[in-house]
């Protein structure tokens, strides 16, 4: 996993993004609640996948693979983390990824999950976490394609109910092999 410029991003990367909605906000409280010893100064409140000709695949508030323009998030700050991946990995994971998740709808409910753990860990329970796993949001959408074929390992062991933006950044962190 390695970290890559904004302008050298490339299909099957994942974007990190910190959004400026009310809802984001919310979001990276809630991250921040729940990961008190992140040192980091970046909080995402999104992730999505870079796909082909200029778009992404993002979770959104009714479909868990949503098509968007790249350029859509151009004004929010994004860190770009790439997979080791073959060109034909990619290929095979964005086309999988969009087939098998593609009429899938957005883990609302799991949102509310992570509000509840950060909630609990704010009232002193540091080992709280997410009590609802009913479906899937944007990071949890991100590591199941990080989950197809590839160099790394990490994401087939990475814990999906906890899987926050900030928890898959931490992740990629972790395992970071060479940062540009």
């Amino acid at each position: 996993m390695k970290l890559v410029s904004y302008k050298d991003r490339a299909p099957g990367d994942i974007l990190f993004i910190r959004n400026n909605s009310i809802e984001s906000g919310f979001i990276v409280d809630f991250e921040s609640e729940i990961h008190e010893n992140y040192k980091g100064n970046f909080v995402p409140s999104h992730v999505a996948i870079e796909a082909y000709s200029g778009t992404i695949f993002e979770a959104v508030w009714n479909k868990l693979v949503a098509v968007a323009a790249d350029t859509k998030y151009n004004l929010c700050p994004i860190q770009v983390w790439r997979l080791d991946r073959t060109s034909e990995q990619i290929e095979v994971a964005l086309r999988t990824y969009a087939k098998q998740y593609g009429n899938a709808g957005y883990g609302i409910l799991d949102l509310l999950g992570f509000a509840i753990e950060a909630f609990k860990r704010h009232l002193g329970n540091p080992k709280a976490n997410n009590p609802i796993f009913a479906g899937y949001v944007c990071s949890m959408a991100a590591l199941l394609f990080l989950r197809y074929d590839s160099g790394e390992k990490w994401p087939l062991v990475a814990d999906m109910r906890d899987c926050d933006p900030l928890q898959l950044l931490m992740n990629c962190l972790d395992n970071a092999t060479s940062v540009q």
